[in-house]
This record gives C-alpha cells, structure tokens and sequence, in this order.
C-alpha cells in the first residue's frame, strides 16, 4: 500500500526540506494572482522558486496538477 502524507505549512519551505525525487505526484491550486476579493494571498502566482523546488522533489516520470486562472495560467 502507498505512502499518504499530507503537509500543511509554506510550500516553499516544506518543499526544501523534502529528499530530492521523493514525490510521485502534485496537486495544487496556487494562488491565480487576480487578486481575489482584494486578498494579498492571491496578489501574485507562484514564481520560478516555487517551480524549481517542485521539480526538484518529483520522482522521474511524476506529475503536478496546478489549478490555474484562464487570464493568469501563462505565468504559472
């Protein structure tokens, strides 16, 4: 049976401090920086350090899933 584990804390620190190549999947909805009801959260989408990172951790072969806004998914 597989590992499940769920991580709740800031993306870019739980990502560097997981071991290189350890995840299969990513599933995410990032922030669509459209500025949601005026949140800061949603100010601006994730940048290239948060790329990297997720690149960093995935197995070969594995996968990421961003939700994305229609208007804002070409800088994601």
């Amino acid at each position: 049976m597989p590992m499940l584990k769920v991580i709740n804390g800031d993306c870019l620190e739980a990502l560097a401090n997981l071991p290189a190549e350890c995840v299969d999947s990513i599933v995410c909805d990032p922030p669509y920086g459209i500025g949601f009801l005026g949140k800061d959260w949603d100010s601006a989408v994730p940048g290239e350090e948060w790329a990297r990172l997720c690149l960093r951790v995935l197995k070969p072969g594995g996968h990421l899933i961003a939700f994305a806004s229609t208007r804002t998914v070409h800088r994601l």
